[in-house]
């Protein structure tokens, strides 16, 4: 997975930067540390200025996240370049994402009894005892 991450991140760097910051790339490593660094600041300025030129004419788009954005696996993917306290985070925020889906599959679940067995749901949930409830979902 970790690979994948990398991949993106690639990918992002070859779409946002031009041939001649490539070259100036490769250069630096010919440098001294002292030229090196001067040399990053100014490649690190040309990206910035690059990306500006690319995006100086294109309208934002209506949302900025892409139709089949997942939380979780946003999450999954960036938890290799966090720390362990980020980690954490991240767990936490998969786990509730994971956690709210089980609910709403288990409302969709209540919905599909209250249709078949109404009876059951007349004075709402609370007038079932958890036998009753067991019951509902054995039999499906």
């Amino acid at each position: 997975m970790e690979e994948f991450g990398q991949q993106k991140i690639s990918a992002f760097d070859h779409l946002y930067t031009s041939n001649h910051i490539r070259i100036l790339k490769i250069v630096s490593g010919y440098l001294n540390s002292s030229a090196r660094n001067s040399l990053a600041v100014y490649i690190k300025f040309l990206e910035l200025q690059y990306v500006f030129s690319l995006t100086e004419n294109v309208l934002p788009p209506v949302s900025p996240l892409c139709n089949d954005f997942n939380v979780v696996s946003l999450c999954e993917e960036i938890i290799p370049f966090c720390n362990l306290q980020e980690q954490g985070k991240l767990q936490n925020l998969i786990n509730l994402y994971q956690n709210l889906e089980n609910i709403q599959e288990m409302m969709q679940m209540m919905e599909m009894v209250k249709d078949i067995m109404p009876e059951g749901f007349q004075n709402g949930a609370s007038g079932m005892d958890l036998s009753q409830f067991s019951e509902i979902f054995n039999m499906l």
